[in-house]
């Protein structure tokens, strides 16, 4: 129930200001305000995106922590998101996203509540190693199955003379 508290707010807020700051600017400004930040946040999204993009490639060659990157991306495309919304209140919202002490401050707050356990999805050195993702805590379930294996052509790219084909 309270997460359908904002989403019912949040309507009821813009109304509010869009009276309240309508009357005072005027139609044309307020207007003129709602369609200029639709269009900074499209283009915020766009450019932010390909900048994102491209520092996470940066991060991956230099073998850095990815998740920065990720982290300030999303933020920048939640920030346009904010400013295409029509209203004063989610333009306020996405321009104080894009001040980066204050998306610092959110990365970090989100961040240290979250917890990142790394597992090894294959083998070590040893198969004590091994992990299991589904397993609880990711712990070694000792369940290793050691095979071989071949590929196996289908019929009809099967080369013909070959060992255990045949001519039709």
């Amino acid at each position: 129930m309270w997460v359908l508290a904002p989403l019912l707010l949040l309507p009821i807020i813009e109304i509010g200001l869009f009276v309240t700051l309508g009357a005072w600017l005027g139609l044309w400004l307020t207007l003129a305000i709602v369609v200029l930040t639709g269009f900074f946040g499209a283009y915020l999204i766009r450019s932010q995106g390909v900048n994102a993009l491209g520092q996470l490639q940066s991060a991956r060659t230099n073998l850095q922590n990815p998740l920065s990157p990720i982290a300030n991306g999303l933020m920048s495309v939640v920030a346009g998101v904010l400013l295409m919304l029509p209203g004063f209140f989610t333009d306020t919202l996405g321009l104080v996203l894009l001040i980066p002490p204050v998306r610092r401050a959110i990365i970090s707050g989100v961040s240290s509540r979250m917890m990142i356990r790394p597992t090894n999805r294959g083998f070590a050195e040893d198969a004590t190693h091994w992990t299991d993702p589904m397993h609880p805590r990711g712990k070694a379930t000792g369940d290793i199955i050691d095979g071989d294996y071949y590929e196996v052509q289908p019929a009809s790219r099967a080369v013909p003379g070959a060992a255990g084909t045949t001519k039709h």
